[in-house]
């Protein structure tokens, strides 16, 4: 399960500045709670879901913002049964009309169609909870704005009850709970739906999900639990971050990306790398700080300038402090991808101040950093 994206200019042409909705001001159309959403996939013929995604929400305001990936064209929204208008611009609705304090049924219609980096096709389906593929609350683009490639942007903090309704039509992939044939629950910030060439593994308590081309993951899965077990342990007594590996692991990079992402039903961890992994444990260590630090963080953490320096930086700090060969040193280089102008000078200097350090001041630095990042505003 790789993807062609040799073609693909979805990022560059979306996320570029200036960024065509003005979101500084985004907060007071924020005051509402969901109650719980309700979706309704029908895949069509011709590679595209029609969805109905029905909310409960409480506002404090008539106008309210949700967030949904900009490819995904909305075609109808209605409040308590009655249309209203809206305004897409970017990765943001506009919503009128809602009514005030009292629990109201807001209803989206929209299409998803296929993209490259996020197909949907008879045999394929790739949406990752990280995605905004379903209308949700956050007040920052899906992706960090002028980066090369897209960067998730997550601050779906508060976890809602999420009922689908879908039929696969192949092996099928989510980190909801099957309560129902077509009828999935639980009660989550994100929802992952993937349909696809991907195998299944039972090792000990997880379940392991690869690509169907690998080999299976008995013989380097102990390796990554136990480096991933050692991390939650230093964490934890480093940082107070208390961390447990999931039941459902999936170790699927269909894009190359380095990411990750986890909740309570799973873990996705996007390593992009083409080694076997416990061959590349630095670059597993790197691309599961996210999963880490930021799965359930506030925006106003993940869009700060040095947080990828940060995640850089930790993953050295831990591949070292754990005796890992060959631990990836900060990369500016990397960093010149997704920053610009006076955040990547701002992050060079915390990469080359830290690098100056013995291991112990390097962890004394990365405690302060990370307490900055924490209770920074939004830049």
């Amino acid at each position: 399960m790789v993807f062609d994206r040799s073609l693909d200019t979805e990022t560059t042409e979306h996320y570029e500045l200036p960024y065509p909705y003005d979101f500084s001001q985004i907060d007071s159309f924020l005051n509402f709670e969901i109650i719980n959403v309700q979706l309704k996939l029908a895949k069509q013929s011709h590679g595209q879901f029609e969805v109905e995604a029905d909310y409960t929400l409480v506002s404090s305001t008539e106008t309210i913002v949700l967030s949904l990936y900009h490819p995904y064209q909305v075609k109808h929204i209605s409040v308590n049964q009655r249309e209203v208008s809206f305004h897409q611009v970017g990765d943001f609705i506009e919503i009128e009309a809602v009514t005030l304090g009292v629990p109201t049924a807001l209803s989206v219609r929209y299409t998803i169609p296929n993209t490259s980096q996020f197909p949907i096709t008879n045999e394929v389906t790739y949406l990752p909870a990280w995605l905004n593929w379903y209308p949700t609350k956050q007040s920052y683009p899906n992706s960090r704005i002028g980066s090369e490639n897209f960067k998730p942007v997550i601050n779906r903090t508060n976890s809602v009850p999420v009922t689908l309704h879908y039929s696969p039509q192949s092996k099928f992939l989510t980190n909801l709970i099957e309560q129902a044939p077509a009828h999935y629950e639980g009660v989550q910030a994100g929802v992952t739906l993937f349909e696809g060439s991907f195998e299944a593994y039972q090792a000990e308590d997880q379940e392991i999900i690869v690509d169907q081309s690998w080999t299976p993951p008995y013989s380097y899965w102990p390796i990554l639990k136990e480096t991933l077990q050692s991390i939650h342990a230093l964490t934890e007594r480093e940082f107070g971050i208390s961390s447990s590996l999931p039941d459902k692991i999936i170790l699927l990079s269909p894009n190359l990306e380095k990411f990750s992402y986890r909740d309570n039903q799973h873990l996705l961890l996007h390593v992009g790398s083409n080694l076997r992994l416990d061959h590349d444990l630095p670059e597993v260590v790197r691309a599961y700080m996210p999963a880490l630090f930021w799965s359930h963080s506030n925006t106003d953490s993940q869009i700060q300038p040095t947080r990828a320096a940060f995640d850089d930086a930790m993953a050295f700090w831990l591949s070292v402090e754990l005796n890992l060969p060959s631990p990836l040193e900060p990369d500016p280089f990397f960093l010149e991808s997704i920053l610009n102008g006076e955040e990547l000078v701002a992050s060079k200097e915390q990469i080359s101040e830290f690098m100056q350090l013995t291991h112990q001041q390097q962890l004394i630095f990365l405690k302060k950093w990370y307490r900055d990042l924490n209770s920074a505003s939004k830049v």
